[in-house]
């Protein structure tokens, strides 16, 4: 599972804004009694003290085991979801601080921060809430909650996870079995939860990147404080000090997963303790390692910020094709030298290759994967084509052209199972040269034409945010045709996605999560809001700017006010 991560800032708003408490009143481990982190709310200052597991600092939270002492090592597939109910086992010492979550005074109730999903209205609900005699609060949304924060019915007061559809019923399910917990409270979801496999690999981790479908169904679902934990928990991982060989790479690196593993208590063999484990690409396939996420990130957005112009205009105006510009392509001339220029990168006609003359629609368009001098790839990437619809990247226009590229060519982007990851595959000797033989992205399989189902609920967002809520509509009702009796596979096999990968992983939570979400999105358009961004008036102002400009003026070389004097 490679460690790449996209989520976009329309995911990280919306996250961020379901009533988190600030930083500096946090204790990641909730006053564990051996607490990694304590702050000076004075200054936000932190002093961390670190316990070294191997090369690496790891969080701690002391546990009292009263049985499965042998139990040390990494918590096995099938008791993922256990440990829920691990105080029959064990017991931990942590208490939840009063103040993460305010205080009444000492009379056991906490007010709950509350995300209004239709409202977008961030506020706090003081509640008295007696667990032991099962009283519940309602919640913004008009779901119930009961006495540790989590919803117990759904927004119209059904019970939670009831619906009239068995195979959401089953997704539910399986979404909170995927669920891991640390300290008691829930922290994310395991990227697959197979009980058969018998190679676990890393799908028994949390992936930072995974979790991101399953936090937005928690979140339009009501419930909140998972994603809560997962965010204030991974911002504790990034502060860490860390080695990859010989590399030490700067604060601020997101890792790729984390896990959560039992260990021995030093100079106690009838204890164990609770720690977070996080691979920094130091244990990924391939070793690769989340560099995108390091501290220079900031300085790039930064960079970005202030040229999001000009990158608009590059990828609207060079990466667009559609059949008017694939027949201007097809008469370029080449070799020219201008400033008029229309062949800027020297693109060679012959380069157009036979699949696209026949794939292209008279009515549609999308954004091609790369463009460098005498070079374009061709190639049709879903998931960038569609987060280019969510954030504007792509104008209204190019956005609606997208979708009608997905309607015209049904057949080959989604077949029997939604969806094409990119259009076409490698095939022969250009599978073998960029690949490099890669059996596991084999032509039509894996991230070499594959049909992920986990697509599902991007495309959702994309078709409610252009008011074409019927492509999605038309999608999930071919994906409940099959998913739950194929066991929510990770991705799907062969051109028309017929068979589920070779080595495609079961009951893989983004698979189960993604259909969650489109569910919830098409039953509640309006939430979709918190997902997308609409253009911005003034960048297209300045656009249209950018292209009434005239190079040759712009470059052209300013008259001095005052002569040379020899």
């Amino acid at each position: 599972m490679l460690a790449t991560r996209n989520p976009t800032m329309a995911t990280a708003e919306a996250i961020f804004r379901t009533g988190l408490p600030r930083l500096h009143h946090f204790d990641p481990s909730f006053n564990c009694s051996s607490s990694l982190l304590s702050v000076n709310p004075a200054d936000g200052r932190s002093r961390r003290s670190r316990r070294n597991h191997g090369s690496k600092a790891l969080v701690k939270c002391p546990a009292k085991v009263h049985a499965r002492r042998g139990n040390t090592g990494a918590h096995s597939f099938g008791r993922i979801n256990k440990f829920a109910g691990r105080q029959d086992s064990s017991r931990c010492k942590c208490q939840q601080q009063s103040e993460t979550f305010g205080s009444d005074g000492g009379s056991g109730g906490m007010s709950i921060p509350v995300f209004d999903v239709n409202g977008g209205q961030e506020f706090a609900l003081q509640q008295q809430l007696k667990p032991e005699n099962g009283n519940v609060a309602v919640v913004g949304n008009g779901a119930l909650m009961d006495g540790n924060g989590t919803a117990t019915t759904t927004t119209d007061g059904q019970p939670k996870g009831s619906s009239s559809n068995p195979i959401e019923d089953e997704a539910w399910d399986l979404l909170r079995a995927s669920v891991v917990y640390y300290c008691g409270n829930p922290i994310g979801t395991i990227a697959a939860n197979d009980p058969n496999s018998s190679t676990v690999l890393n799908y028994d981790q949390v992936f930072i990147r995974d979790f991101i479908p399953s936090g937005i169904a928690f979140l339009l679902k009501g419930e909140y404080d998972i994603v809560k934990n997962f965010i204030l928990y991974t911002l504790q991982l990034q502060s860490w000090e860390k080695t990859m060989d010989c590399y030490s790479p700067g604060q601020g690196l997101m890792p790729a997963s984390f896990k959560v593993r039992t260990v021995p208590l030093d100079g106690d063999e009838d204890a164990s303790e609770e720690v977070l484990d996080p691979d920094f690409g130091e244990a990924a396939i391939g070793r690769v390692a989340p560099v995108d996420s390091e501290d220079g990130t900031s300085d790039l957005i930064r960079v970005l910020n202030n040229r999001l112009v000009a990158l608009s205009f590059h990828i609207r105006e060079y990466y667009w094709i559609d059949m008017r510009k694939l027949n201007e392509i097809y008469r370029y001339k080449t070799e020219e030298y201008s400033y008029d220029a229309v062949n800027k990168f020297n693109i060679y006609p012959d380069q157009i290759p036979p699949w696209l003359v026949e794939f292209m629609p008279s009515k549609g368009g999308y954004l091609i994967g790369n463009l460098q001098p005498a070079h374009m790839d061709f190639r049709f990437f879903s998931l960038g084509n569609l987060w280019s619809i969510v954030s504007s990247l792509a104008t209204v226009e190019q956005s609606h052209a997208i979708l009608d590229l997905f309607e015209s060519k049904w057949e080959d982007l989604v077949a029997e199972m939604p969806f094409k990851i990119c259009y076409p595959a490698l095939e022969a000797q250009e599978w073998r040269i960029i690949t490099g033989s890669d059996p596991k992205n084999t032509p039509w399989s894996y991230h070499n034409g594959g049909s992920w189902p986990t697509l599902l609920w991007q495309l959702t967002v994309a078709s409610i945010k252009m008011n074409r809520p019927e492509i999605a509509e038309r999608a999930v009702e071919l994906v409940e045709k099959r998913i739950s009796r194929d066991k929510w596979p990770e991705y799907y096999d062969t051109k028309r996605g017929r068979f589920i990968g070779k080595q495609s992983r079961l009951f893989q939570t983004w698979s189960i999560a993604g259909y969650l979400v489109s569910k919830q999105l098409l039953a509640n358009p309006d939430s979709a809001k918190i997902l997308v961004n609409d253009e911005d008036s003034e960048l297209v102002n300045a656009l249209s700017c950018m292209i009434g400009a005239n190079p040759r003026k712009q470059r052209g070389r300013k008259a001095f006010k005052q002569p040379f004097i020899v």
